[in-house]
């Protein structure tokens, strides 16, 4: 985007103030997808934290990241059974007395802490896609 455009007037403000900047940030998401993909094309494997975290009914923790990891994991559970209607969730050892419990493992990018990897994935393609739609109002219409 940034060689082929250079001639549009005002684009090179543009680049540098929505992108070039954020993109040098240190800390910043944009930063840190592009250095693990710059990894990871050029060097070392994508690394991932994944901790085990309960599984719990959606819209009942009070944070948005785990609601909506809950919230993808009971999907995936309704598109395997509508694609084998022989599937079941697998079968759990219940102990009398107990409350039962799941467990999976939960995705994080190792410098962002604070979202699981899907999410930060997620927001970043809607900003740059927000991006792209300022671009094409902007320089090309």
């Amino acid at each position: 985007m940034n060689k082929k455009s250079q001639h549009l007037p005002g684009f090179k403000d543009w680049y540098r103030r929505n992108i070039a900047d954020p993109m040098r940030n240190q800390g910043s998401d944009w930063h840190i997808l592009t250095e693990t993909r710059r990894l990871t094309n050029h060097t070392d494997a994508l690394k991932l934290d994944a901790p085990m975290e309960e599984v719990s009914i959606p819209f009942g923790t009070g944070d948005q990241g785990k609601d909506d990891w809950n919230r993808r994991i009971r999907l995936e559970e309704y598109r395997r059974q509508e694609l084998n209607p022989f599937y079941r969730r697998p079968s759990r050892v219940v102990i009398p007395g107990q409350q039962v419990k799941e467990y999976r493992p939960r995705w994080y990018f190792p410098e962002i802490r604070n979202r699981d990897a899907f999410t930060v994935c997620r927001q970043h393609h809607e900003k740059l896609s927000k991006l792209v739609g300022e671009f094409v109002a902007t320089f090309l219409s």
